[in-house]
């Protein structure tokens, strides 16, 4: 079983301040607003690879190889901010996996020269958005007629998205009697490189 994953998080900051000024004059009132703002944007992503063994990750003891932050009562749960970290949908994953080889004869090539094994592959995207917005408004009533700060307004938010995405590689090994992630590995990458090609030629 391979895990590829991939964060993308992006935040946003915008900021703007409008000064409104009259000056009252013998035939109207003059009025001019002075603003400025700025508008900043953060990016990063972080990617990396977990590869395990099919039958060690049922012998193995998952609550060890989980913080207790992510479980409840011994069970795993889910986190509804950062989905990722939590309960993602794991187990109908594998059960899809297990229903295809046992029903549909999905297998290990006989061939030993074949070096792909037939292999299941799941994509799973998790968006979470947060977002704040302050607009304060200063508002003054002078008892003067000369050229005076009328109203201040603010604008201030901000905006951060986190784009969560994990690729699931479940692979047979082709050859009996020794466990190993080779051809899960060959099968995740051709298909990586697949939907790069597929995305520069607009498909």
């Amino acid at each position: 079983m391979i895990y590829d994953f991939r964060f993308l998080m992006t935040e946003n900051n915008n900021n703007s301040l409008v000064t409104t000024l009259e000056d009252p004059l013998r035939t109207g009132l003059m009025s001019v607003a002075v603003g400025a703002g700025t508008n900043l944007q953060r990016q990063n992503q972080r990617t990396f690879r977990v590869v395990d063994l099919f039958a060690e990750f049922f012998i193995d003891d998952m609550q060890k190889r989980c913080s207790k932050a992510g479980l409840a009562d011994g069970h795993f749960k889910s986190n509804m901010l950062y989905p990722i970290t939590g309960k993602i949908g794991l187990g109908d994953v594998i059960w899809t996996y297990m229903t295809l080889v046992q029903t549909v004869g999905l297998s290990a090539p006989e061939a030993k020269s074949l070096k792909t094994t037939p292999t299941f592959i799941e994509r799973l995207t998790f968006t979470t958005t947060l977002r704040g917005d302050v607009n304060p408004t200063l508002e003054l009533n002078p008892g003067h007629e000369a050229l005076h700060v009328a109203k201040v307004e603010g604008t201030f938010g901000s905006v951060r998205s986190d784009e969560h995405e994990v690729t699931i590689a479940i692979g047979l090994n082709p050859e009996e009697g020794a466990p190993g992630t080779n051809g899960a590995i060959e099968e995740l990458e051709r298909q990586q490189l697949l939907d790069a090609f597929q995305a520069r030629r607009g498909f």
